[in-house]
C-alpha cells in the first residue's frame, strides 16, 4: 500500500501504469482517460502471467494533515475488509505527515524523530516493511557522495531507522540516465557504504539494476 500526502494518487497509478503496461508517461494521462478497455486488458494480461503481481492500494491525504496512528488504522482496515496481509507500506513521506504527539511544536528534530519512532513502532507491531524518503541538506544537491551528515532536519531519523539508502545523482548522471543507490546505514547486515548503479528510462519511469557496483 501507498500513503502519500504529497503527490496526487492518480499520478502514482499513472507512473506505475507506465512502468508496468510499457506505455509512455507522457502519452499514459490521455490514454487512460480515453481507452479505459485497453488499460483493462492490460491488466487482465498482467493478472494472466507467470508471476502473481499482487495488489496495490494507494491513499492519498492532504500534507501534515494525517499522523501515524490513522494510517496504521486504515491500513489494518485495508487488511481486515480485503482480507489480505500487507507486506510492505510506502509513506510518501516522513518529513511531512502530522506529529501525534507534539502537533503544535516548531521542533523540527522532533517531529521527525517522534514520527520516524512511531513508524518503527506500526512496522513492529504489524510485521510490516516501511519504506519513506526525507531530503538531503541544501548544500549535498548535485553532489556525488552522501552520508548520515547529509540527512536534514533530523538526526533523529538517522538514529531510528534500520536502514537508509542514499540516491545520488548530479547533472552529468542525470544527463546519461542513471543514478547511484548506496547503503548509508544498516543495523543487521553487511554492505554498509557499497554502492550499486542504476540505469533510468525516464519515458517509462523505469529502474534498471546493473552489474556495476563499489
Amino acid at each position: 500500500a501507498v500513503v502519500t500526502a504529497e503527490m496526487d494518487e492518480i499520478d502514482y497509478a499513472h507512473r506505475i501504469g507506465s512502468n508496468m503496461f510499457n506505455i509512455k508517461i507522457s502519452e499514459y494521462e490521455k490514454l487512460a482517460a480515453t481507452n479505459v478497455e485497453f488499460l483493462k486488458n492490460k491488466i487482465k494480461n498482467i493478472k494472466a502471467g507467470i508471476i502473481p503481481p499482487g495488489e496495490l492500494f494507494i491513499k492519498e491525504y492532504p500534507t501534515s494533515a494525517v499522523t501515524v496512528p490513522e494510517i496504521e488504522a486504515r491500513a489494518l482496515e485495508l487488511e481486515k475488509v480485503k482480507g489480505i496481509k500487507l507486506k510492505v507500506l510506502i509513506v510518501d513521506y516522513i518529513n511531512i505527515l502530522e506529529n501525534r504527539r507534539n502537533p503544535n511544536s516548531d521542533n523540527i528534530y522532533m517531529k521527525i524523530k517522534q514520527i520516524c519512532e512511531d513508524l518503527r513502532a506500526i512496522a513492529i507491531r504489524n510485521d510490516w516493511v516501511i519504506i519513506s524518503v526525507t531530503q538531503t541538506t541544501g548544500n549535498s544537491y548535485d553532489t556525488t557522495d552522501l552520508g548520515m551528515k547529509d540527512v536534514s532536519e533530523s538526526k533523529g531519523l538517522v538514529h531510528t531507522c534500520d536502514v537508509i539508502y542514499a540516491i545520488i545523482q548530479d547533472e552529468q548522471m542525470y544527463l546519461e540516465g542513471h543514478y547511484w543507490l548506496k547503503i548509508v546505514k544498516i543495523r543487521n547486515g553487511a554492505g554498509k557504504h557499497s554502492k550499486c548503479m542504476y540505469n533510468i528510462d525516464y519515458n517509462y519511469l523505469r529502474l534498471i539494476e546493473t552489474d556495476t557496483t563499489i
